[in-house]
């Protein structure tokens, strides 16, 4: 599923809103109770978070490292709906010390929470693009406490969005009392039939008595083997999914470790956790997941969907036309095709209809308009259009985002979290 979008303003734009689209200002008493999976626009968005490094401070506490994913097929915006990842500011007892946006397209700025002047860094997005699949972000904070439980929660939004909701967050609760970290960490994506490398990092802040790390596949990765990094080390790794610490009598010594191990793809489709642990005396200290999509590359296939509107700005009562291009790159044909969205209520009397190029379409034009098609070749492309008369009423400066989306059966990263 891919989704392209539109955003114009009606004539006579005041200079005020676009100063606003350009101010990110999240807001307090936002509804985030709960991970916003799937937005009323009907696109999707997943944000984890993962411990990947700590590091105790010499005057007393630990400086935190966490590092959060996201994936999301939600447009970015260039003027109003940029993507935000942010932090949490304050979290209990832990003060934030960096933000580092790691993915391309991804900047660091700073917003300001409003009626209480008070600064934010933040990774933002506005590029016109998708948010992406496996956009990586880092958050440092520090604590003066040695032992403890913390949280801290990111969410992901888009300007002014959060005024109503969050599209994805994530809390992540660690304890710095505990002996070891450990992180997993394998491909975003996986083809049947492919092989793969997972890795796993071992941090240990205390000597560890009878000290091992056990890798957990699912059943979609086989024939893994996991070992030790170092050469040599001294780790008996014969059990293939476990490394037991061989030497002082097994006691693991303060200090970092690593492992890797091969893994056969295998079927069924889905998204797959791969998790990995530290143990003492069998009685496991931490332990960590990574999720993994696993596609068949065979059959699978993705489409592209790009969409202009014949202004970029429209007096009230005026005629508005957007034009949809839809192609499949390949590299085999796209099944159970549907092209669709529903019209912004600014639109009045929206129609879709097929135009030209490859595909047997069927559209209709109700409440969603829609095209669909039992198949779309490889290097194929359709182009379709959307008409419209901008409502009577509508008053000036007011933004019409319009969205379309292209959905497919064969997406190789499936319908929850396209590429």
């Amino acid at each position: 599923m891919t989704r392209r979008s539109s955003v114009l303003l009606v004539r006579v734009v005041v200079a005020m809103l676009l100063l606003a689209a350009t101010v990110l200002l999240p807001v307090s008493g936002a509804d985030t109770s709960a991970e916003a999976q799937v937005a009323p626009d009907g696109s999707r968005s997943h944000l984890t978070q993962d411990i990947v490094d700590r590091e105790p401070l010499s005057l007393g506490g630990w400086r935190v490292t966490i590092e959060a994913t996201l994936d999301s097929n939600t447009i970015c915006h260039t003027l109003l709906f940029q993507c935000v990842v942010e932090p949490e500011l304050n979290p209990a007892d832990m003060v934030l010390e960096s933000v580092q946006c790691l993915s391309p397209g991804w900047n660091q700025i700073q917003i300001t929470l409003p009626g209480v002047g008070t600064v934010v860094d933040v990774c933002a997005r506005f590029d016109h693009r998708r948010a992406g699949q496996d956009q990586r972000f880092r958050f440092v904070y520090r604590t003066a406490f040695d032992v403890g439980t913390f949280s801290e929660t990111a969410k992901f939004f888009r300007f002014p969005e959060e005024f109503f909701f969050v599209r994805a967050q994530d809390t992540i609760t660690f304890d710095v009392s505990a002996q070891a970290d450990v992180h997993t960490e394998c491909p975003d994506t996986a083809a049947i039939g492919t092989t793969i490398d997972c890795t796993v990092r071992v941090e240990a802040f205390s000597n560890i008595p009878t000290a091992s790390v056990t890798f957990t596949p699912p059943a979609q990765l086989t024939n893994v083997a996991l070992a030790a990094d170092q050469v040599p080390g001294d780790w008996d790794c014969t059990s293939l999914t476990t490394c037991a610490y061989s030497a002082g009598g097994g006691t693991l010594p303060i200090g970092t470790y690593t492992f890797t191990t091969p893994a056969d793809v295998v079927g069924p489709e889905g998204v797959v956790d791969v998790c990995s642990s530290v143990a003492t005396a069998g009685t496991d200290i931490a332990d960590d997941c990574d999720e993994v999509q696993v596609y068949e590359d065979d059959t699978d296939t993705s489409v592209d969907i790009d969409k202009t509107a014949s202004v970029t700005q429209v007096a009230a009562g005026g005629a508005l036309t957007y034009t949809i291009t839809v192609t499949n790159p390949g590299a085999n044909a796209a099944t159970g095709v549907r092209v669709f969205e529903t019209p912004p209520p600014l639109l009045e009397g929206a129609a879709i209809r097929f135009v030209s190029g490859d595909g047997t379409w069927t559209c209709t034009s109700a409440a969603t308009l829609e095209c669909t098609a039992p198949t779309f070749a490889a290097g194929g492309t359709a182009t379709f259009t959307v008409t419209g008369t901008v409502s009577a009423s509508a008053a000036p400066g007011a933004p019409i985002v319009n969205e379309i989306t292209a959905e497919i059966a064969n997406d190789p990263f499936g319908p929850d979290y396209p590429a």
